[in-house]
């Protein structure tokens, strides 16, 4: 995944050298009244509850590792449903880079009236790597967490462990505008990326158009997926022979 993954750290790196990037606070503005980053942080953070940054800062970094934890827990636990998780989580990164290119948002940090909470607390000055500052829309900070947990209810049929991801995307949802990283345009923005990936990785006309392609890399693909990631087989338990003149336990 770290390999296929490259292509989009690419195309996001370039996505503030094609367009002109946007400002959409004072759309925000006339949609809520207000802007939510700059209403939370007047509330919060200017309060100095420094304890809630840092459970913000942990959300916002849980980002990077989670998807490759459940990579983990899905090889151990359902192996041959690996693959097509790595392809939805792939394709959540590829589709949001198109809008990082075509359609540059400035955050609200990059706004007057908003602080960029992660940098102004300094528990670690990660952001500073960051290839694009403008990649703002739509978050994938918080496309990726609802895109797992629509994996995990439509693929894995497990409603508990999509409910928990989800509730970890609401959690990062609101923390990325408190923090200043993004719009809540830009959270709208994450959740239907995710569920355009899920239409999409489900759709029957992509898997016929799939199909369609020569040498039927759908075919090709499911059975290296068998081949390398069996599912795991059932154990029936074990009939043990019957004893004439005694009776078997209730």
């Amino acid at each position: 995944m770290f390999g296929l993954l490259s292509g989009y750290t690419w195309l996001r790196s370039i996505g503030d050298e094609v367009f002109a990037p946007r400002q959409i606070g004072s759309f925000e503005q006339a949609i809520f009244g207000v802007v939510p980053s700059e209403f939370l942080q007047r509330h919060i953070y200017e309060r100095d509850v420094i304890w809630l940054d840092f459970i913000g800062y942990l959300f916002h970094v849980s980002w990077f590792m989670v998807p490759y934890f459940v990579a983990f827990a899905i090889l151990v636990r359902a192996p041959h449903r690996l693959l097509e998780y790595f392809g939805w989580v792939i394709l959540t990164h590829y589709v949001g880079a198109v809008f990082y290119i075509f359609f540059p948002v400035e955050p609200p940090w990059m706004e007057l009236g908003a602080t960029r909470v992660l940098d102004e607390r300094v528990f670690i000055p990660f952001t500073r790597a960051d290839n694009n500052p403008v990649a703002a829309f739509p978050s994938l900070h918080c496309a990726l967490p609802m895109s797992i947990a629509l994996f995990f209810l439509l693929r894995m049929r497990s409603r508990r462990w999509a409910v928990v991801f989800a509730a970890w995307g609401m959690g990062i949802s609101f923390f990325v505008v408190y923090l200043g990283e993004h719009w809540v345009i830009d959270v709208a923005g994450g959740w239907l990326l995710a569920a355009f990936v899920a239409w999409l990785a489900t759709s029957p006309v992509l898997a016929a158009a799939i199909r369609a392609l020569p040498g039927d890399p759908a075919v090709r693909i499911r059975r290296f997926n068998r081949h390398a990631f069996p599912a795991p087989s059932r154990v029936r338990p074990v009939q043990l022979p019957r004893v004439p003149g005694v009776k078997e336990a209730a």
